[in-house]
């Protein structure tokens, strides 16, 4: 394959009139099925896309969309940055969650995770479930899946259609290196290959050679490693994250993605070199993004933009030159889009639809605990807006707490350790409210026509590990029941990409609180074995 020349100018569909907050919430964020219409047999692609002889689906996971050059990053990924100049780019790609398992195995069935139900830490796909792999198998192509397991390992249905499945522990180089002797054994053979590599994952860890190509010598004294592990217990609370190591995680994180970058360029030369590159379509993707302190947290526990918006390149060998859709997608339509490329059919019943279809307007998203749920709504001239709702029917100790009611309520507080005074902030005057650490002190808030928010705040706090209680190092002083069970935060993506800004005020659209309104079933778990509970420790999953 002849390499693509490095960018030219690119064809940005930015329209010029933005349509208001207001407007855009009255108008999407209906449900993301029946606005979809699912069940077709064979949806739609551009003409110009021809079936080829082959099919390689490519899972960078961890991959964050805004970490690549071809997104407006810099020095991470300048072959990717190649491919797309004759590629397919999705500017505006989601998952439905952020987590390795149930978001893959949305890329393999086209349907939603509350549909699959394939969830932490041992859910298996139901045999009678179609996957991706055996539609193609069924029509004759030779089908092998390359992954490096953990949450993509076989038992959870992941071999399903696969001749050749494998799960091993291992680094890209070894993963794609096995994908070419694939490609090497076809003899003249169509084919469906899957390839996944955790090497932007935890633990960071790319060659010494990719370090020195984003000035790092050596991890800084005093900086723990990035694994899992250590990272969960900061987003726990039990260290305190420096400018130092923060910017010690983001070099060795795009040192990764430099890494991973170099081995698709390899990948893409046998490729060549076997005479594929003109017989082959690529789609290169990501299950989810990774959090940065962006809203407080490492890893990739919250829905936000950071975590849920993923880079989608489709090369297919007819394209000539870039093609910007900046429509809204979703990894669910990965599998229904490639089988349609191969006049195949993925089944009816689907949540996925053409990558190419601009009639989505609205994603939902949740976390693995089901507790935080998110919708994302594209308007179409253009404009954005990110909803996040988060079940705090918990009580959490905390120093500050700002809560917004639309009724009168009474609230409970009670103090860590030892009474303190609580400053109560509203509308009106502050007052001051003594709060007992041995029983629950009301509050009470009246609510008139319109909402109210109040701002509770502690002047002083204890430290349980100070107090010998724990190892606890949070600086903790209050809590509150009695507070509404949803919070809701509102974004416009229009004017903040990285949902920093919350401007929910009032009431929010049917719409949105529909989108943001549904349940799952339980899901069906089996046992893990001793090898697969350790590396899904490794990998920082499981404690």
């Amino acid at each position: 394959m002849q390499t693509p020349s490095l960018f030219r100018t690119r064809r940005l569909l930015v329209a010029a009139v933005s349509l208001s907050l207001l407007i855009l919430l009255s108008c999407s964020g209906r449900d993301e099925r029946a606005a979809n219409e699912p069940g077709s047999a064979i949806v739609e692609v551009p003409e110009e896309l021809s079936p080829t002889k082959g099919y390689i689906l490519i899972s960078l996971d961890t991959l964050r969309a805004d970490r690549l050059e071809v997104y407006g990053y810099s020095n991470t990924s300048p072959f990717l940055a190649e491919l797309a100049e004759s590629s397919f780019v999705f500017d505006h790609s989601y998952v439905h969650v952020p987590g390795t398992l149930p978001s893959h195995m949305s890329m393999m069935t086209g349907l939603v995770p509350w549909r699959h139900n394939v969830y932490p830490p041992a859910g298996r796909l139901p045999e009678t479930t179609v996957t991706l792999a055996e539609v193609f198998r069924e029509a004759g192509f030779k089908t092998a899946g390359f992954t490096e397991g953990g949450y993509v390992d076989s038992i959870y249905g992941f071999d399903q259609g696969f001749e050749v499945y494998e799960d091993e522990t291992r680094d890209v180089d070894d993963t794609f290196a096995a994908g070419k002797r694939f490609l090497d054994n076809l003899n003249g053979d169509s084919f469906f290959l899957f390839l996944h590599t955790y090497s932007i994952h935890t633990p960071y860890a790319p060659p010494a050679r990719y370090l020195s190509e984003f000035d790092v010598e050596k991890r800084p004294e005093g900086v723990l490693e990035p694994t899992g592990t250590n990272l969960i217990l900061h987003n726990r609370g039990h260290w305190q994250m420096t400018p130092e190591a923060l910017a010690y995680y983001n070099k060795i994180y795009d040192a990764g993605i430099r890494w991973v970058d170099d081995e698709l360029r390899s990948l893409f030369a046998h490729l060549a070199e076997l005479g594929l590159d003109d017989q082959t379509t690529v789609l290169i993707t990501s299950d989810h993004g990774e959090e940065f302190m962006e809203h407080g947290r490492m890893l990739h526990e919250q829905v936000f933009p950071e975590t849920l918006r993923v880079p989608l390149l489709l090369h297919h060998p007819n394209l000539d030159g870039q093609r910007r859709i900046d429509h809204l997608v979703t990894t669910v339509d990965v599998p229904v889009t490639l089988a349609s490329l191969a006049g195949l059919s993925l089944g009816d019943d689907l949540d996925g639809t053409s990558l190419f279809d601009a009639t989505r307007d609205a994603v939902r998203a949740e976390h693995h605990s089901g507790a935080t749920h998110a919708a994302v709504a594209y308007g179409k001239e253009p404009g954005q807006a990110f909803v996040r709702a988060t079940d705090r029917s918990r009580p959490r100790w905390t120093r500050e707490m700002e809560i917004t009611l639309r009724e009168s309520r009474e609230l409970r507080l009670q103090s860590y350790h030892e009474p303190r005074d609580i400053t109560v902030l509203g509308d009106g005057p502050s007052r001051q409210l003594r709060v007992s650490d041995v029983g629950w002190t009301s509050l009470a808030i009246e609510v008139g026509a319109e909402a109210k928010t109040v701002r509770l705040e502690s002047s002083t706090c204890a430290v349980p590990a100070r107090l010998g209680t724990s190892e606890d190092q949070n600086c903790l002083a209050f809590r509150v029941r009695g507070a509404p069970r949803v919070h809701y935060e509102l974004y416009d993506l229009t004017v903040d990409p990285g949902a920093l800004m919350n401007s929910a005020r009032g009431t929010l659209s049917a719409p949105f609180r529909n989108i943001l309104r549904w349940e799952r079933s339980a899901t069906a778990q089996s046992e893990l074995s001793p090898a697969q509970a350790e590396r899904l420790k490794a990998l920082g999953y499981l404690q």
